[in-house]
This record gives structure tokens, C-alpha cells and sequence, in this order.
């Protein structure tokens, strides 16, 4: 199933969707069952404030994962849970105006999130390393230090290896 049949699947709870490229025959299924806002709808809207009401169990995004069938699906996740997770994120670390944290972790899971929406709240700088970089420790080490970093998220086996 397409990204278009896993938002149809998730109807009840998305209420706009905003085509960010143009619409394809896909999308117009979408205009049937929900509200859908086409490209050439927002860029011509002016550049005034919008005024939207979102509410914490509102959706957020819907991430894809194979997890552990193999087979893709999205899972829809509300502003409540990404709020929790970022308010924790400054609890427990403590970002100040000015740090750097590195956007490493690709769009589609669910981390990014935070690497992307954490520093732009507390105004700390997303910087955004190149795909696949990553997985080279020197480049990665060069690359810390070089963008005087001051945050990272690794998984522990990532971790373990790039300390080694």
C-alpha cells in the first residue's frame, strides 16, 4: 500500500492533508475523504499568520516503518508525545541558545523528530549531517568537531563502536 492508501486508512483522525508537490491522480482519492489543500492552494496564500487551532491529540505526522513484519505501515503519532518528548529533552540536557545539535538520524524515523523540533524550540542550531556520513567514524569524529556539535543521538551499538 502507497503513502495516499496509508493516509486513507487514517481518515478518521487526519483531517487536511497538504500536497507539497503537485497532485497526482493518487491525491484526488484523498479529496473524496478528507481535506485536501493542493500546491498550487498554499502557494498562492499570503504570507500572513494562519490561524489554526491544533489540540495535543491532533496528528502530528505519520511515520513509515517496516518494524518487525517487513511490511510497511504508518504509524500516526500526535503533538501530545512529541511535546512530552522534547519538554523531557530540555528537562534532562538543558540546550541553550547557540548549541549545536546533529540532524543524523533519517526524515522517516521517528528521532529526526526531535533532532529537528528540540533545537528550533529552545533556539540551539540543527546541523544536518550528509546521508550515509555517518557510518564512518574518522568523518563522523572530523565532523563533531568541526561543527562544534554539543548534542548527538546514538543507538548503544553505534555508540560502542565509535568510542572504540
Amino acid at each position: 500500500m502507497d503513502r495516499v492508501g496509508q493516509v486513507c486508512r487514517h481518515a478518521g483522525t487526519v483531517k487536511t492533508v497538504v500536497c507539497l508537490d503537485s497532485m497526482s491522480s493518487k491525491h484526488k482519492v484523498l479529496s473524496e475523504q478528507l481535506n485536501v489543500i493542493a500546491d498550487t492552494q498554499w502557494r498562492k496564500h499570503p504570507h500572513d499568520p494562519m490561524a489554526i487551532t491544533v489540540s495535543p491529540s491532533d496528528a502530528m505526522l505519520v511515520l513509515y516503518t517496516s518494524g518487525s513484519t517487513g511490511k510497511p505501515k504508518g504509524v500516526l503519532l500526535n503533538h501530545r508525545g512529541y511535546m512530552n518528548r522534547i519538554a523531557w529533552h530540555q528537562k534532562q540536557f538543558q540546550l541553550q541558545a547557540g548549541d549545536n545539535v546533529a540532524q543524523k538520524t533519517a526524515f522517516t524515523f521517528d528521532i529526526s523528530v526531535w533532532e529537528l523540533f528540540w533545537p528550533i524550540m529552545y533556539g540551539g542550531t540543527v546541523c544536518t549531517l550528509e546521508k550515509d556520513k555517518g557510518t564512518n567514524p574518522w568523518f563522523f569524529s572530523q565532523w563533531l568537531q568541526k561543527e562544534c556539535i554539543n548534542y548527538v543521538h546514538f543507538v548503544p551499538s553505534m555508540f560502542g563502536e565509535f568510542v572504540h
